[in-house]
């Protein structure tokens, strides 16, 4: 063997660690509309493709974004109608208990 190949086996390894959910992504205009902590294990979590993204750094993210599953899920997203507009505001169902007028609380 060479001296040189020798030199390429006894270079130090990178150490990885394990990342957490950062609060600032949230705040980022590439990742605000599809990110979601999962707050149980402080993982990532893709609203479009519905996938967890374990000990996920902002590269990893940013990588999940461009590809082509999250890219057809998050134009499908964007082209449907948002239900919640049909069927309009929930009628609340409170009761009301009327001080003063007990014939009126019933």
């Amino acid at each position: 063997m060479s001296d040189e190949m020798q030199g390429d086996s006894s270079t130090k390894k990178r150490k990885w660690y394990l990342q957490s959910f950062k609060l600032e992504w949230l705040e980022d205009p590439e990742l605000l509309d599809w990110l979601q902590q999962v707050k149980k294990y402080k993982d990532s979590y893709c609203k479009c493709c519905k996938v967890t993204l374990k000990s996920a750094n902002k590269t990893m993210l940013l990588k999940q974004k461009s590809s082509v599953k999250h890219k057809r899920c998050f134009d499908a997203a964007k082209s449907s109608v948002d239900i919640t507009w049909f069927i309009g505001k929930k009628k609340s169902t409170k009761t009301v208990h009327c001080l003063g007028h007990p014939e009126l609380a019933s």
